[in-house]
């Protein structure tokens, strides 16, 4: 699982976006709750990936290993 906390409260139109490192989309989900939790996909193999949350005003971007 792979647990999303934002500081900051969050509006309509939020997307959570997951990348592989070459550039592909792989996982895109809207955002509801300050907190959100993610089933990764077992097809998702071990490695690092980006992560972007972003809205109309903001982009906020991560990274995160899959073990």
């Amino acid at each position: 699982y792979l647990t999303v906390s934002l500081n900051s409260p969050v509006g309509d139109n939020t997307i959570l976006q997951i990348y592989n490192l070459t550039g592909e989309l792989i996982y895109t989900q809207q955002v509801i709750a300050s907190k959100t939790t993610i089933t990764l996909n077992k097809l998702m193999l071990p490695g690092l990936y980006l992560i972007s949350v972003s809205n109309a005003d903001t982009i906020i971007t991560g990274t995160f290993i899959k073990m």
